[in-house]
Parts: structure tokens; C-alpha cells; sequence
């Protein structure tokens, strides 16, 4: 019993906050409230999605559009959505501010818009000592949009989360670009680069958490820059449907999407790719991140994994074969070499400089874990 309730703790501990972030879209205010709107003359032409993976578990997000207004000059109210997740523990924020999301900017044109914070408070919205659910943060300004083709801009950073079984994942709502003019994206790119690291990761589509759609299957993944590679496979959810998804790995360099007439159905989900594989058939070395994610999870929950000589001794080169190091041992040399993620460069100089301070207590031999516990 006491170990049930140890992993709980752990549990609700690393279970860091999970929002869910947005394409834009329109509103109008009503009282204290905003209220989603269709747009009817203003259409999405192009958009470029860019999202950052570092290692400090932040993303950062650059969204480029090209809207088209096929009518006259006209000012609307448009706002970027962040909607916490129903069981998140983060306190809600009446101001509208979310504080997971940091130096949000955008600009119209090339210049600089004010943004003004507030929220969208569903009809099942409520709010107890335990749990807040069914509102959404929205960052708003008021472009004018004339005639024609317009430029908007905008760049954030936000927390990634984490948490048991995963190093990193973010969602990302795709979907209320549907309420823009032509009900879809004409011309829609999304670039997930890592640079100055690396990154094994799988892209999906979900809705509703649990209902699962391919939206990406009918245009490819390429690798954009750098060295990586990409292949398609697949995973089971808790009801044991299988979910499509795209497997990436890429070290300092990016993965690329693109498709035309684009109009989602679906949410986007970008996460760490330990759960290709059910909890127990987990081993060492099938995926690996540099973050504190990848570390915490280790430390908390798969201690067991590291309890022989040989996989402490794959646990100290793990973070040189993620760079790209060439084995000469030939134990450690077939073992990296079976990892689908592993991508060998000679260039490779055995630096430590840009370890983590997680990843030099890999090489240190000083890992230490909690006893497993089976959840």
C-alpha cells in the first residue's frame, strides 16, 4: 500500500501541466467573455507552423500566415488559444494569462499589435478546490485587414510536459483554422527542428483524446535540415486500437511536412517516442533524450533498467551515441547499431561541452533510482 501511494505521489508530481495550444481565430466579446466566431470574407492562403524542441523542456513556436481578405478593410477581434487540459493542477488565471506561456509577440503587416489577455469559459465550466475545467486562455488583438494578401506573425515559448513513460509532449489544436473563410489552410507547412540537439519523437493526430485519425497520411514527412530520418509505424492506445503515427529522429536539423488544402479534423500531438512500446516491454536505449523528461523518468520509474554492469555501462554511452559516436567495442557497437535512432558521425569529437547536467551524471557512474514499482 505504501508503495501504491508513493507512486501516486510521483505520479501527480511529475505530471507537469499538459496544455493544449492553437491556430487563430476569430471572436467577439460579450460582456467579459469571448466567443468563437466564423469567419466569412478573410481566408487562410498560407500558413508556416515552426515549433522548437530544446533540451530545458520549452518549445518555442513561430506561426507565419498569409491571410486574405477578399472584401473590404476590415478589424477583427482575432486570438491564439491555450486551453489547459480538465485534469490539469495549474491554478486558473481570471486575468487570462497563462503562466506556461512566455514573450508572446505578433505583428500585422510588420508591425507590432497589442495583445490583451482574457478567456473562453465553456458551458460545462466550473471551478472547485481540486479540479478546473472547460475554459480557454485567449492572447487577442485587433488587426485590420486590408484588401488583399496580409501578413501575421507571432512567436511564444511555453512548458512542454512531461511525465511517466514520456520526455516530452506538446498538442497542438490545428482545427480552428476551419473557422476562417474557406473552412481550411490553402497552403499548410509544419517544421519541428532541433537545433543544436537531438530528437526522437512521434507526430499523431487525436481528437478528443481518444479517438485517433491520420490527418498526416496523405502527404510524407521529409527531413528539412540536418541529419535524421523519418518512417511511418505504430502504436496501440488503452483500448488497443492502433494509432498511425510518424516516427522522426533528427540530430541539430529539422523534419518538414507540407500539405494543400489542408482542413484538419483533428489535434496534433508531438511526444517522445517511449511509447512505441507497452510499459513493460520497455527496454534501455530504445529511445533516448537529453531533457529532464527522459532523466526523471528514468530515475523514478525505470531504475530496474540500469541494474546490471552492461546497462549501466549503456547508460554512461548513451548520450555519446545520441551524438553520433562511432563504437569500437563490439558489444556496444552491435547493440547502438539495432537502434533506429542511433545516427552514426564520424565527425563526432567526443565532447562533452554541451552535455546536460542530467547527462553528466550518466557518465559520472552516480545514477542513482528509485526501487521500480510496477503501476
Amino acid at each position: 500500500m505504501k508503495y501504491r501511494f508513493f507512486t501516486s505521489l510521483l505520479l501527480f508530481v511529475m505530471a507537469v501541466y499538459m496544455p493544449l495550444f492553437a491556430n487563430d481565430a476569430v471572436f467577439y466579446a460579450s460582456g467579459n467573455q469571448l466567443v468563437p466566431l466564423q469567419e466569412t470574407d478573410i481566408a487562410v492562403k498560407k500558413e508556416v507552423l515552426t515549433i522548437t524542441l530544446t533540451d530545458k523542456n520549452i518549445a518555442k513556436v513561430d506561426v507565419l500566415y498569409t491571410f486574405y481578405n477578399n472584401g473590404e478593410d476590415k478589424t477583427v477581434l482575432m486570438g491564439f488559444e491555450s486551453q489547459p487540459l480538465a485534469w490539469s493542477h495549474a491554478i486558473y488565471q481570471p486575468s487570462g494569462i497563462d503562466p506556461h506561456i512566455k514573450d508572446f509577440t505578433v505583428e500585422m503587416n510588420g508591425e507590432k499589435l497589442n495583445v490583451k489577455n482574457g478567456v473562453v469559459h465553456g458551458k460545462d465550466f466550473k471551478i472547485t478546490d481540486e479540479i478546473q475545467v472547460d475554459y480557454t486562455y485567449v492572447y487577442s488583438f485587433n488587426p485590420t485587414f486590408k484588401k488583399g494578401e496580409n501578413i501575421v506573425h507571432h512567436t511564444y515559448t511555453y512548458d512542454t510536459s512531461y511525465g511517466a513513460g514520456f520526455a516530452f509532449e506538446l498538442i497542438y489544436k490545428l482545427t480552428p483554422a476551419i473557422r476562417w473563410a474557406n473552412n481550411q489552410i490553402d497552403d499548410f507547412t509544419l517544421i519541428i527542428e532541433a537545433p543544436n540537439t537531438a530528437k526522437h519523437f512521434l507526430v499523431y493526430s487525436a481528437k478528443d483524446y481518444l479517438i485517433y485519425n491520420d490527418i498526416f497520411a496523405e502527404s510524407s514527412f521529409e527531413i528539412n535540415s540536418g541529419i535524421g530520418k523519418t518512417r511511418r509505424n505504430t502504436i496501440h492506445d488503452y483500448e488497443n486500437k492502433t494509432i498511425n503515427v510518424e516516427e522522426v529522429t533528427v540530430r541539430n536539423g529539422s523534419v518538414k511536412w507540407h500539405k494543400e488544402n489542408f482542413a484538419p479534423s483533428d489535434e496534433m500531438c508531438i511526444r517522445s517516442a517511449e511509447n512505441l512500446k507497452e510499459w513493460n516491454s520497455y527496454k534501455l536505449g530504445d529511445t533516448y533524450d537529453r531533457g529532464e523528461g527522459y532523466y526523471s523518468d528514468l530515475k523514478y520509474f525505470r531504475a530496474n533498467l540500469v541494474s546490471s554492469p552492461q546497462a549501466k555501462r549503456i547508460l554512461r554511452n548513451l548520450p555519446y551515441a545520441h551524438r553520433g559516436h562511432i563504437f569500437k567495442d563490439k558489444k556496444l557497437k552491435e547493440f547502438f547499431e539495432s537502434l533506429w535512432w542511433y545516427m552514426p558521425d564520424p565527425s563526432y569529437d567526443d565532447t562533452t561541452k554541451d552535455f546536460t547536467k542530467y547527462e553528466q551524471e550518466y557518465i559520472s557512474g552516480k545514477f542513482k533510482g528509485f526501487t521500480y514499482v510496477d503501476l
